[in-house]
């Protein structure tokens, strides 16, 4: 059993488009794991004797868009048994879907990474982070991230991954409050509402200094102008998750959004006031 976190982005910039198609983006990216936050719960059974041959996978939960066969975690099975020769064993997934979609939170990248590192581990596969990795890239941009559970600052398409725990340090006593105000943004809508920078600002030491002072360091979104002034919801849930807040922000390119706080019961507040607006909402420690 896993369970695979939600996670929240600290600033996101957007610069040119890469020969692959792809924007190079700069984020630093935080997972919400644990009793740190929203964590979907993915399970895996070995099984010995089917007549049809591969992965199946149960979800409950929220609903997922799309067909169900290019759900990431079936992705990941599929990638490995290419690898391998198409010698694993037939396996049954269970996923209880708890993050919401299209709202930023890394939700279905997690479940498809967190599925090739369970496959790792239960069936001894014997492969290496940087095994792993390589085919987290391929299931999707912000996979990779989730292959290690520190804090990181994350380049190119999100295939760049530099840890940076110490995030966690300067995080640690503060509490997050997220709100997703039940809408989806899909990453198409996303960046069409925004123009590349030339360059990536120079953001790295924002960290080192007081969380309240991260705004004004440039710590942003560059996709939240956009998709607030597309979304009255969305910049309405910014509003009240901005209400006391040290920082808040868009996180991702989907609807959710984040305040950091200093006491449990000021995001306790702010996650209040998305529920009482019919929203999902989750408060917590942000560190442990």
């Amino acid at each position: 059993m896993a369970f695979p976190p939600a996670k929240v982005n600290l600033g996101l910039f957007v610069a040119g488009k890469r020969p692959d198609g792809f924007h190079d983006l700069a984020s630093f990216f935080v997972p919400l794991s644990g009793a740190r936050g929203w964590t979907d719960v993915l399970e895996l059974d070995v099984l010995s004797d089917r007549s049809e041959r591969g992965a199946h996978l149960q979800m409950d939960g929220i609903a997922i868009p799309g067909a169900s066969q290019q759900n990431l975690i079936l992705r990941a099975f599929h990638l490995l048994d290419a690898h391998f020769g198409q010698t694993l064993p037939d396996v049954d997934f269970r996923l209880m879907k708890k993050i919401p979609t299209g709202a930023g939170l890394g939700g279905g990248s997690a479940d498809g990474t967190y599925a090739l590192r369970l496959l790792n581990s239960a069936l001894n596969l014997g492969l290496e982070d940087n095994d792993l990795l390589t085919f987290a890239e391929q299931l999707g941009s912000d996979c990779p991230f989730f292959i290690q559970d520190d804090p990181a600052w994350v380049t190119g398409r999100g295939e760049c991954i530099e840890p940076v725990p110490e995030l966690f340090d300067a995080l640690k006593g503060h509490h997050i409050a997220v709100i997703h105000p039940e809408i989806h943004v899909s990453t198409a809508e996303a960046f069409a509402g925004i123009t590349p920078r030339v360059d990536v600002p120079e953001v790295r030491e924002c960290i080192e200094k007081p969380v309240e002072t991260w705004a004004a360091c440039g710590l942003m979104n560059d996709f939240q102008a956009g998709i607030a002034s597309q979304h009255p919801e969305i910049a309405e849930a910014l509003a009240v998750v901005s209400e006391g807040a040290l920082f808040a922000s868009l996180t991702g390119t989907g609807s959710a959004v984040y305040g950091i706080f200093r006491t449990a019961d000021e995001a306790e507040g702010a996650a209040r006031g998305g529920a009482d607006r019919n929203w999902s909402a989750h408060s917590g420690p942000i560190a442990g």
